[in-house]
């Protein structure tokens, strides 16, 4: 092999992924346009992740009714978007008042024993245990398919959780006023 021949074998090796990297360059903008995209057994669905991150940053807003931004026109995933950012607010106002009832819980999530210790406590109102159970109870059979995700379901579940972050949230102004020495 001469050095003409082993020039010609490194570009022909380099030819392939060079051509590719320019087509992508060159085709960036029309490349971040598409909808889904599928090569073999690969496929990259590109829209639905789309929805999601414009339902994240319609929810980011702190509004008082997320559905009424969201509009009519959602699929299946932002409705289980709405339903887990729901329930995660919840867990956030738990998270603080756990923390102010000097009851910091650790662990993966909240149980039904860690709600009923905040309830002894006195941190909650023992009307709330029944109300937390079935919120936990409706977004677990939410994304396990046991509840049908419907428009009326979502808002109903929505409802639920922003009554409970209000009764949380009154609990924890309470631990508040009464200072540390609660």
């Amino acid at each position: 092999m001469n050095w003409l021949e082993f020039w010609s074998k490194i570009i022909d090796s380099m030819a392939w992924p060079l051509a590719v990297v320019a087509l992508v360059f060159l085709l960036r903008n029309k490349i971040g346009k598409l909808l889904s995209f599928k090569f073999k057994d690969a496929e990259a669905i590109f829209h639905v992740l789309e929805d999601g991150v414009n339902n994240l940053e319609l929810l980011d807003s702190e509004s008082e009714n997320p559905l009424k931004e969201v509009g009519l026109r959602r699929t299946k995933a932002s409705d289980l978007t709405l339903v887990m950012i729901s329930w995660k607010k919840v867990q956030t106002k738990l998270d603080e008042l756990s923390t102010l009832a000097q009851m910091k819980i650790d662990g993966p999530g909240y149980t039904r024993h860690q709600y009923r210790l905040l309830i002894d406590r006195g941190a909650l109102p023992p009307e709330i245990y029944d109300s937390l159970t079935i919120a936990e109870d409706m977004q677990r059979k939410f994304f396990n398919g046991d509840i049908p995700i419907t428009t009326k379901s979502v808002k109903k579940y929505i409802q639920l959780c922003n009554r409970l972050i209000e009764i949380i949230e009154n609990s924890i102004q309470n631990i508040k006023s009464k200072g540390p020495s609660h």
